[in-house]
Protein backbone atom coordinates (compact mmCIF):
# COMPACT_ATOMS: atom_id res chain seq x y z
CA UNK A 1 0.00 0.00 0.00
CA UNK A 2 2.93 2.28 1.03
CA UNK A 3 4.43 2.00 -2.35
CA UNK A 4 1.19 2.58 -4.40
CA UNK A 5 1.18 5.97 -2.29
CA UNK A 6 4.49 7.04 -3.15
CA UNK A 7 3.89 6.08 -6.65
CA UNK A 8 0.33 8.45 -6.79
CA UNK A 9 2.95 11.07 -4.79
CA UNK A 10 5.58 10.82 -7.92
CA UNK A 11 2.44 11.25 -10.35
CA UNK A 12 0.99 14.17 -8.68
CA UNK A 13 4.37 15.95 -8.84
CA UNK A 14 5.05 15.05 -12.22
CA UNK A 15 1.86 16.30 -13.24
CA UNK A 16 2.17 19.79 -11.27
CA UNK A 17 5.88 19.80 -12.38
CA UNK A 18 4.67 19.96 -16.37
CA UNK A 19 2.11 22.50 -15.47
CA UNK A 20 4.90 24.50 -13.99
CA UNK A 21 6.45 23.97 -17.31
CA UNK A 22 3.50 24.04 -19.97
CA UNK A 23 3.33 28.42 -18.08
CA UNK A 24 7.40 28.78 -18.39
CA UNK A 25 7.34 27.29 -21.84
CA UNK A 26 5.24 29.76 -23.33
CA UNK A 27 7.70 32.17 -22.60
CA UNK A 28 9.74 30.71 -24.68
CA UNK A 29 9.89 31.68 -28.18
CA UNK A 30 7.32 29.54 -30.28
CA UNK A 31 8.18 27.73 -33.64
CA UNK A 32 6.83 29.32 -37.03
CA UNK A 33 5.12 26.69 -38.55
CA UNK A 34 4.79 22.67 -37.41
CA UNK A 35 4.02 19.39 -39.82
CA UNK A 36 3.07 16.14 -38.43
CA UNK A 37 4.89 13.14 -39.59
CA UNK A 38 1.64 12.34 -40.88
CA UNK A 39 1.18 15.22 -43.16
CA UNK A 40 4.31 13.92 -45.08
CA UNK A 41 4.02 10.14 -44.45
CA UNK A 42 6.97 9.55 -42.61
CA UNK A 43 7.15 6.46 -41.00
CA UNK A 44 7.21 5.72 -37.17
CA UNK A 45 9.83 6.55 -34.94
CA UNK A 46 11.79 3.34 -34.08
CA UNK A 47 14.88 3.40 -31.72
CA UNK A 48 17.55 2.45 -32.45
CA UNK A 49 18.11 1.66 -35.73
CA UNK A 50 15.12 2.63 -38.62
CA UNK A 51 14.17 4.97 -39.31
CA UNK A 52 17.25 6.84 -38.06
CA UNK A 53 16.57 10.44 -38.84
CA UNK A 54 18.74 12.94 -39.98
CA UNK A 55 17.78 16.23 -40.53
CA UNK A 56 19.75 19.49 -42.02
CA UNK A 57 20.21 22.64 -44.30
CA UNK A 58 20.90 23.28 -47.71
CA UNK A 59 22.99 26.44 -48.88
CA UNK A 60 19.94 27.98 -50.07
CA UNK A 61 17.76 27.43 -46.61
CA UNK A 62 15.33 24.29 -47.81
CA UNK A 63 15.35 21.28 -45.33
CA UNK A 64 17.17 17.82 -45.91
CA UNK A 65 15.30 14.86 -44.18
CA UNK A 66 17.23 11.60 -44.30
CA UNK A 67 15.83 8.20 -42.69
CA UNK A 68 16.06 4.21 -43.29
CA UNK A 69 12.65 3.12 -44.17
CA UNK A 70 11.55 -0.55 -44.54
CA UNK A 71 8.64 -1.41 -47.32
CA UNK A 72 7.34 -4.97 -48.40
CA UNK A 73 8.70 -6.14 -51.67
CA UNK A 74 6.22 -5.52 -54.60
CA UNK A 75 6.88 -8.65 -56.44
CA UNK A 76 4.39 -11.80 -55.52
CA UNK A 77 5.43 -13.98 -52.94
CA UNK A 78 5.41 -17.65 -53.16
CA UNK A 79 6.08 -20.62 -50.50
CA UNK A 80 9.79 -20.59 -52.26
CA UNK A 81 9.67 -17.11 -52.20
CA UNK A 82 8.66 -15.60 -49.21
CA UNK A 83 8.44 -12.07 -48.63
CA UNK A 84 11.39 -9.82 -47.86
CA UNK A 85 11.22 -6.63 -46.52
CA UNK A 86 12.96 -3.74 -49.29
CA UNK A 87 15.38 -1.36 -47.21
CA UNK A 88 15.45 2.18 -48.57
CA UNK A 89 17.53 5.47 -48.28
CA UNK A 90 15.14 7.69 -48.33
CA UNK A 91 16.16 11.98 -48.85
CA UNK A 92 13.01 14.52 -48.65
CA UNK A 93 13.48 17.72 -49.67
CA UNK A 94 11.38 20.67 -47.83
CA UNK A 95 10.52 24.53 -48.35
CA UNK A 96 11.62 26.44 -45.55
CA UNK A 97 9.36 28.79 -45.79
CA UNK A 98 6.16 26.61 -44.99
CA UNK A 99 7.48 22.72 -44.76
CA UNK A 100 6.06 21.10 -48.14
CA UNK A 101 7.32 18.37 -49.97
CA UNK A 102 9.32 19.36 -53.22
CA UNK A 103 11.12 16.28 -54.08
CA UNK A 104 11.62 12.67 -52.68
CA UNK A 105 14.90 10.85 -53.64
CA UNK A 106 15.27 7.11 -52.91
CA UNK A 107 18.32 4.51 -52.82
CA UNK A 108 17.97 0.68 -52.46
CA UNK A 109 20.32 -0.42 -49.44
CA UNK A 110 21.67 -3.75 -48.85
CA UNK A 111 20.33 -4.15 -45.75
CA UNK A 112 22.83 -6.66 -44.12
CA UNK A 113 25.16 -3.50 -44.11
CA UNK A 114 23.00 -1.94 -41.22
CA UNK A 115 23.19 -0.84 -38.87
CA UNK A 116 27.19 -1.14 -39.10
CA UNK A 117 27.31 1.15 -42.33
CA UNK A 118 24.66 3.39 -42.26
CA UNK A 119 23.96 5.47 -45.54
CA UNK A 120 24.41 9.31 -45.02
CA UNK A 121 23.71 12.53 -47.60
CA UNK A 122 25.03 15.56 -46.92
CA UNK A 123 24.69 19.20 -48.88
CA UNK A 124 27.93 20.82 -50.00
CA UNK A 125 28.63 24.40 -49.53
CA UNK A 126 29.04 25.35 -53.34
CA UNK A 127 25.57 23.29 -53.87
CA UNK A 128 24.38 19.73 -54.45
CA UNK A 129 24.66 16.61 -52.17
CA UNK A 130 27.32 14.30 -50.96
CA UNK A 131 25.68 10.50 -50.50
CA UNK A 132 27.90 7.35 -49.18
CA UNK A 133 25.87 4.01 -49.58
CA UNK A 134 26.86 -0.06 -49.90
CA UNK A 135 25.64 -1.05 -53.27
CA UNK A 136 25.87 -4.35 -54.17
CA UNK A 137 27.95 -4.71 -57.96
CA UNK A 138 26.71 -6.85 -60.50
CA UNK A 139 30.21 -6.34 -62.72
CA UNK A 140 32.18 -8.97 -62.27
CA UNK A 141 31.72 -12.55 -62.34
CA UNK A 142 30.89 -12.53 -58.65
CA UNK A 143 28.80 -9.80 -57.40
CA UNK A 144 29.96 -8.14 -54.59
CA UNK A 145 29.11 -5.17 -52.17
CA UNK A 146 30.92 -1.64 -52.69
CA UNK A 147 31.37 1.53 -51.27
CA UNK A 148 29.76 4.31 -53.26
CA UNK A 149 31.25 7.97 -52.93
CA UNK A 150 28.24 9.86 -55.11
CA UNK A 151 28.30 13.76 -55.99
CA UNK A 152 24.71 15.21 -56.93
CA UNK A 153 23.74 18.11 -58.45
CA UNK A 154 20.74 20.27 -57.02
CA UNK A 155 18.48 18.50 -59.02
CA UNK A 156 19.68 14.97 -57.39
CA UNK A 157 21.06 14.26 -61.10
CA UNK A 158 24.71 12.41 -60.76
CA UNK A 159 28.36 13.98 -61.37
CA UNK A 160 30.49 12.07 -59.96
CA UNK A 161 30.83 8.53 -58.30
CA UNK A 162 34.04 6.50 -56.93
CA UNK A 163 33.87 3.23 -55.51
CA UNK A 164 35.69 1.80 -52.13
CA UNK A 165 36.40 -1.84 -51.13
CA UNK A 166 33.64 -2.12 -48.95
CA UNK A 167 34.80 -2.59 -45.27
CA UNK A 168 33.30 -5.46 -42.94
CA UNK A 169 31.09 -4.78 -40.14
CA UNK A 170 33.07 -4.28 -36.83
CA UNK A 171 37.02 -3.69 -38.33
CA UNK A 172 35.75 -0.56 -39.90
CA UNK A 173 34.02 2.39 -41.17
CA UNK A 174 33.61 5.23 -43.87
CA UNK A 175 33.00 9.00 -42.26
CA UNK A 176 32.97 11.59 -44.40
CA UNK A 177 33.79 15.32 -43.40
CA UNK A 178 32.04 18.00 -45.33
CA UNK A 179 33.07 22.01 -44.85
CA UNK A 180 31.64 25.11 -43.68
CA UNK A 181 33.27 26.99 -46.49
CA UNK A 182 35.50 25.34 -49.71
CA UNK A 183 36.05 22.88 -52.31
CA UNK A 184 37.50 20.00 -50.11
CA UNK A 185 35.85 17.19 -47.84
CA UNK A 186 37.72 14.30 -46.47
CA UNK A 187 37.10 10.62 -46.46
CA UNK A 188 38.58 8.89 -43.30
CA UNK A 189 38.42 5.15 -43.24
CA UNK A 190 38.86 3.58 -40.10
CA UNK A 191 40.13 0.28 -39.66
CA UNK A 192 40.31 -1.10 -35.76
CA UNK A 193 42.86 -3.47 -34.70
CA UNK A 194 41.57 -4.48 -30.98
CA UNK A 195 38.67 -2.52 -29.65
CA UNK A 196 40.59 0.00 -28.42
CA UNK A 197 43.30 0.05 -30.99
CA UNK A 198 42.40 1.85 -34.86
CA UNK A 199 44.60 3.51 -37.59
CA UNK A 200 42.57 5.64 -39.89
CA UNK A 201 43.27 6.73 -43.57
CA UNK A 202 42.01 9.57 -44.75
CA UNK A 203 41.70 11.30 -48.42
CA UNK A 204 41.48 14.64 -48.74
CA UNK A 205 39.15 15.11 -52.03
CA UNK A 206 38.56 18.05 -54.74
CA UNK A 207 34.58 18.01 -54.26
CA UNK A 208 34.78 19.52 -58.15
CA UNK A 209 37.15 17.30 -59.67
CA UNK A 210 36.33 14.38 -57.18
CA UNK A 211 40.05 13.55 -57.26
CA UNK A 212 42.59 12.64 -54.39
CA UNK A 213 44.48 15.94 -53.00
CA UNK A 214 46.56 13.67 -50.72
CA UNK A 215 46.36 11.01 -48.43
CA UNK A 216 47.98 9.92 -45.23
CA UNK A 217 47.25 7.61 -41.96
CA UNK A 218 46.64 8.92 -38.96
CA UNK A 219 47.48 6.46 -35.98
CA UNK A 220 47.64 8.98 -33.03
CA UNK A 221 44.98 11.86 -33.70
CA UNK A 222 41.68 12.45 -36.03
CA UNK A 223 40.62 15.13 -38.78
CA UNK A 224 37.47 16.51 -36.85
CA UNK A 225 37.03 19.58 -39.25
CA UNK A 226 38.29 21.85 -42.51
CA UNK A 227 37.29 25.49 -43.68
CA UNK A 228 38.81 26.11 -47.24
CA UNK A 229 41.70 24.45 -47.65
CA UNK A 230 42.26 24.58 -43.95
CA UNK A 231 42.37 21.10 -41.83
CA UNK A 232 41.49 20.96 -38.05
CA UNK A 233 42.95 17.75 -35.90
CA UNK A 234 42.53 16.73 -32.75
CA UNK A 235 44.64 14.19 -30.45
CA UNK A 236 44.39 12.82 -26.96
CA UNK A 237 47.38 11.19 -24.62
CA UNK A 238 45.27 9.36 -22.80
CA UNK A 239 46.35 11.51 -19.98
CA UNK A 240 43.21 13.69 -20.24
CA UNK A 241 44.93 15.90 -22.73
CA UNK A 242 43.62 17.22 -26.25
CA UNK A 243 46.04 18.65 -28.49
CA UNK A 244 44.59 20.86 -31.61
CA UNK A 245 46.98 20.61 -34.65
CA UNK A 246 45.91 22.22 -37.87
CA UNK A 247 48.07 22.37 -41.91
CA UNK A 248 46.73 23.64 -45.12
CA UNK A 249 45.77 20.85 -48.01
CA UNK A 250 49.11 19.35 -49.45
CA UNK A 251 51.37 20.85 -46.70
CA UNK A 252 53.49 18.17 -44.87
CA UNK A 253 53.98 19.84 -41.38
CA UNK A 254 51.16 19.91 -39.18
CA UNK A 255 51.17 23.43 -36.64
CA UNK A 256 49.99 22.75 -33.13
CA UNK A 257 47.44 25.38 -32.11
CA UNK A 258 46.85 24.45 -28.38
CA UNK A 259 45.65 22.56 -25.97
CA UNK A 260 42.83 21.37 -23.49
CA UNK A 261 43.60 19.47 -20.25
CA UNK A 262 40.38 17.53 -19.18
CA UNK A 263 41.38 17.11 -15.62
CA UNK A 264 38.17 16.25 -14.28
CA UNK A 265 37.22 14.05 -17.00
CA UNK A 266 35.96 11.31 -15.48
CA UNK A 267 34.28 12.92 -12.40
CA UNK A 268 32.22 14.25 -15.30
CA UNK A 269 31.28 10.90 -16.42
CA UNK A 270 33.60 11.36 -19.30
CA UNK A 271 35.51 8.90 -20.98
CA UNK A 272 37.31 10.79 -24.05
CA UNK A 273 38.36 14.23 -24.39
CA UNK A 274 38.88 13.85 -28.25
CA UNK A 275 34.93 13.90 -28.42
CA UNK A 276 34.05 15.84 -26.03
CA UNK A 277 36.16 18.76 -26.70
CA UNK A 278 34.55 18.95 -30.15
CA UNK A 279 36.70 21.52 -31.99
CA UNK A 280 34.92 23.06 -34.44
CA UNK A 281 35.30 25.99 -37.70
CA UNK A 282 33.18 28.56 -37.60
CA UNK A 283 32.17 31.04 -40.51
CA UNK A 284 35.36 33.33 -40.54
CA UNK A 285 38.19 30.57 -39.95
CA UNK A 286 38.45 30.77 -36.25
CA UNK A 287 37.87 27.80 -33.67
CA UNK A 288 35.29 27.04 -31.05
CA UNK A 289 35.35 23.63 -28.76
CA UNK A 290 34.67 22.88 -25.30
CA UNK A 291 36.89 23.18 -22.14
CA UNK A 292 36.91 22.38 -18.23
CA UNK A 293 37.11 25.31 -16.49
CA UNK A 294 38.34 24.96 -13.05
CA UNK A 295 37.06 27.36 -10.56
CA UNK A 296 37.10 26.82 -6.40
CA UNK A 297 35.19 24.30 -5.83
CA UNK A 298 33.44 23.68 -8.93
CA UNK A 299 34.10 22.78 -12.44
CA UNK A 300 32.11 24.21 -15.50
CA UNK A 301 32.03 23.15 -19.32
CA UNK A 302 32.39 26.22 -21.55
CA UNK A 303 32.91 27.00 -25.24
CA UNK A 304 36.10 28.66 -25.82
CA UNK A 305 37.34 30.13 -29.00
CA UNK A 306 41.00 30.52 -31.02
CA UNK A 307 41.10 32.92 -33.31
CA UNK A 308 44.58 34.21 -34.72
CA UNK A 309 46.62 31.50 -32.26
CA UNK A 310 44.99 32.97 -29.39
CA UNK A 311 42.95 31.16 -26.71
CA UNK A 312 39.56 33.35 -25.52
CA UNK A 313 38.35 33.39 -22.09
CA UNK A 314 34.90 31.22 -21.18
CA UNK A 315 32.34 32.91 -22.45
CA UNK A 316 29.37 30.18 -23.01
CA UNK A 317 28.61 27.37 -19.95
CA UNK A 318 27.89 23.80 -21.26
CA UNK A 319 26.71 23.42 -24.94
CA UNK A 320 27.07 21.14 -27.80
CA UNK A 321 27.64 23.34 -30.75
CA UNK A 322 26.65 23.25 -34.35
CA UNK A 323 28.12 26.68 -36.10
CA UNK A 324 26.09 27.76 -39.22
CA UNK A 325 27.75 28.75 -42.38
CA UNK A 326 27.83 32.06 -43.13
CA UNK A 327 27.52 33.68 -39.81
CA UNK A 328 28.68 34.27 -36.03
CA UNK A 329 25.43 32.20 -34.64
CA UNK A 330 25.80 29.43 -33.39
CA UNK A 331 23.16 26.44 -31.90
CA UNK A 332 23.98 24.78 -28.95
CA UNK A 333 21.75 21.56 -26.91
CA UNK A 334 20.75 21.40 -23.63
CA UNK A 335 19.44 19.40 -21.15
CA UNK A 336 17.96 19.11 -17.60
CA UNK A 337 16.86 15.53 -15.79
CA UNK A 338 14.55 17.00 -12.84
CA UNK A 339 14.65 14.66 -9.74
CA UNK A 340 11.33 13.37 -10.42
CA UNK A 341 11.95 12.39 -14.01
CA UNK A 342 14.94 10.76 -12.95
CA UNK A 343 12.62 8.74 -10.04
CA UNK A 344 10.50 7.91 -12.87
CA UNK A 345 13.19 6.56 -15.14
CA UNK A 346 12.30 9.38 -17.86
CA UNK A 347 14.43 10.66 -20.27
CA UNK A 348 16.21 14.52 -19.85
CA UNK A 349 14.20 17.74 -21.19
CA UNK A 350 15.92 18.77 -24.00
CA UNK A 351 16.08 22.41 -25.78
CA UNK A 352 18.13 24.65 -28.53
CA UNK A 353 19.59 28.10 -27.51
CA UNK A 354 21.16 29.79 -30.33
CA UNK A 355 24.30 32.33 -29.75
CA UNK A 356 25.73 35.21 -31.10
CA UNK A 357 29.67 34.84 -30.92
CA UNK A 358 29.99 38.68 -31.75
CA UNK A 359 27.56 40.03 -28.99
CA UNK A 360 27.91 36.99 -26.69
CA UNK A 361 24.52 37.11 -26.31
CA UNK A 362 21.36 33.99 -26.44
CA UNK A 363 18.91 35.13 -29.30
CA UNK A 364 16.68 32.04 -28.97
CA UNK A 365 15.72 29.25 -26.39
CA UNK A 366 13.29 26.53 -28.21
CA UNK A 367 10.85 24.89 -25.93
CA UNK A 368 11.56 21.90 -24.03
CA UNK A 369 11.09 18.27 -25.34
CA UNK A 370 11.41 14.91 -23.88
CA UNK A 371 11.75 13.44 -27.51
CA UNK A 372 14.14 15.65 -29.62
CA UNK A 373 15.55 13.60 -32.19
CA UNK A 374 17.98 15.94 -34.89
CA UNK A 375 18.23 19.53 -35.00
CA UNK A 376 19.81 21.93 -37.16
CA UNK A 377 21.11 25.62 -37.66
CA UNK A 378 20.67 27.08 -41.07
CA UNK A 379 23.41 28.81 -43.20
CA UNK A 380 22.72 32.02 -42.24
CA UNK A 381 21.52 31.50 -38.93
CA UNK A 382 18.20 32.89 -39.17
CA UNK A 383 16.47 29.30 -38.28
CA UNK A 384 16.65 26.67 -36.29
CA UNK A 385 14.70 23.50 -37.43
CA UNK A 386 14.13 20.66 -34.71
CA UNK A 387 12.83 17.01 -35.41
CA UNK A 388 10.45 15.41 -32.55
CA UNK A 389 9.59 11.66 -32.79
CA UNK A 390 6.22 12.75 -34.23
CA UNK A 391 6.35 16.50 -35.55
CA UNK A 392 8.94 18.80 -37.42
CA UNK A 393 8.74 22.60 -35.84
CA UNK A 394 10.66 25.26 -37.31
CA UNK A 395 12.20 28.36 -35.28
CA UNK A 396 13.27 31.96 -36.29
CA UNK A 397 15.91 34.06 -35.02
CA UNK A 398 16.08 36.84 -37.13
CA UNK A 399 13.97 39.28 -35.39
CA UNK A 400 15.95 38.62 -32.15
CA UNK A 401 18.78 40.36 -33.91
Amino acid sequence: MKSIKNQIFLLLLLFFSSTLFTLTASASDKPVWTIDFKTLNLPKYRDPWYPRYKIQFTPDNKILISFLEQKPQTKLTTKDVPEKPVLLFVALLLSGENGELIRRVEWPVMPEAVPARQPRIYPLPSGGYLVIIDRLDFAEECPKTLTHLQMFDSSFNIIHDRVWDTLEPGKGLYKIIVPLSGKYIALKQSQFQSSVQFVEIVEIIDSSTFETMERFEQPDFGIVDIWKDRLLAISYDGNSKSRFFEKKVGAFQWNVLGFTQWTGLHGLGLTDSRSYANPRFIYNGAIIFKDIIEQSSTRKINLVMIEDGKKSGPFFEGCISKPSWNSPIVACEKSKLSTIRELLDLFAKRWIETFDLSTKKVLLTTKKSSDMVDYEISPDGNSIIIMTQKKIELYTVKSKR
